[in-house]
């Protein structure tokens, strides 16, 4: 988990699996080029250290991902990661083994429920056969599956482990009913805070290489930054950002059926 202010950049929207979650699959499938990857590397503000290599895709896909890596490290900037851990053959060519920390995605021990929202089975057993000594962080999305096994495993191996809800942006929800999933329904959002992306800046750069204030506004256009941090100054939700979980407290969301 990186603390803020860093760099997002999503390297690709092409990936392995077909989490039933995941606004990527709705997206064009592209890989985002070395050039631009280098450009936008090369232009970052000096206290942006860090800098996170994933996006709506499976990071460790793209063909220039070793090389990303080697560019961010020669440039000063050390390279993160959150990655589905799916193939033997991707862990071990991509150099993520190297990192001096990996996010890894596991939302369940339970390969039915696996199977059934579009992850991978192999996942625990690719950690539990590679992972040693390295600081491994593991993801987990809670749609309505008991989290609790995967919280226990976590502790038993010393992992840090960070849920995150279902995110309940329109753009988002859409896509949750693409595989007959019931419907998520956010009601009652608690009074809007001031997002921590707009308290920091930590840019969020698309496949396109297109700068946005965070990872999560998928809309086709977005407003600049400081319109959107005016508006949440006078306590109005900008469009980009309605119903994020970011934004408040979310209270009776109903899960989805699995």
């Amino acid at each position: 988990m990186l603390n803020y202010p860093y760099a997002q950049l999503e390297l690709t929207t092409i990936c392995n699996l077909n989490c039933f979650y995941c606004s990527g699959r709705q997206m064009a499938q592209r890989h985002m080029t070395f050039e631009t990857f280098a450009q936008i590397i090369d232009n970052l503000p000096e206290q942006l250290t860090h800098v996170s290599l994933q996006g709506e895709g499976e990071p460790t896909l793209h063909p220039d991902f070793k090389r990303m890596t080697r560019y961010c490290i020669e440039h000063h900037r050390e390279p993160y990661t959150i990655t589905n851990f799916h193939s033997s053959a991707i862990i071990e060519r991509s150099g993520i083994l190297d990192y001096p920390t990996l996010g890894i995605s596991l939302d369940s021990l339970d390969d039915a429920i696996l199977q059934k929202i579009g992850r991978s089975v192999h996942t625990r057993a690719n950690i539990e056969k590679y992972i040693t000594d390295q600081r491994v962080e593991i993801y987990t999305v809670s749609f309505g599956q008991d989290i609790r096994p995967v919280a226990r495993w976590c502790r038993e191996h010393g992992f840090l482990h960070l849920v995150q809800p279902l995110q309940a942006k329109p753009d988002y929800v859409a896509t949750y009913q693409i595989k007959g999933f019931r419907q998520v329904n956010y009601n009652n959002i608690a009074q809007p805070l001031s997002c921590p992306h707009m308290h920091t800046y930590s840019p969020y750069y698309t496949v396109s290489g297109e700068e946005r204030p965070c990872c999560y506004i998928k809309t086709p256009q977005c407003a600049p930054r400081n319109e959107m941090q005016h508006k949440m100054r006078k306590g109005i939700v900008p469009p980009e950002c309605q119903g994020c979980h970011l934004l408040g407290k979310v209270k009776n969301a109903s899960a989805v059926s699995i």
